[in-house]
């Protein structure tokens, strides 16, 4: 209805009661899924590894191909 994506929405109601995350997500220091991953007790990676595809088309999406590249595989190189 509102031409978003369920998993962005879930993602949303993660940080409803982080104002941290939140603040970060709309200032756009950090993309939203991020902010709602680093929300979480779990790290990054962890959270990652048990992602659904669809879950990890929308990073792509929301987090943009090259800043992943860039801050994520590039490091590790």
């Amino acid at each position: 209805m509102v031409g978003v994506c369920p998993a962005y929405v879930a993602v949303a109601k993660t940080i409803a009661d982080d104002p941290d995350a939140r603040a970060a997500a709309l200032a756009g220091r950090v993309p939203l899924v991020v902010a709602g991953w680093s929300s979480s007790s779990e790290s990054l990676a962890e959270r990652y590894l048990r992602a659904s595809a669809e879950e990890k088309t929308t990073l792509g999406e929301v987090a943009g191909v090259a800043n992943v590249w860039d801050e994520v595989i590039v490091p590790a190189l």
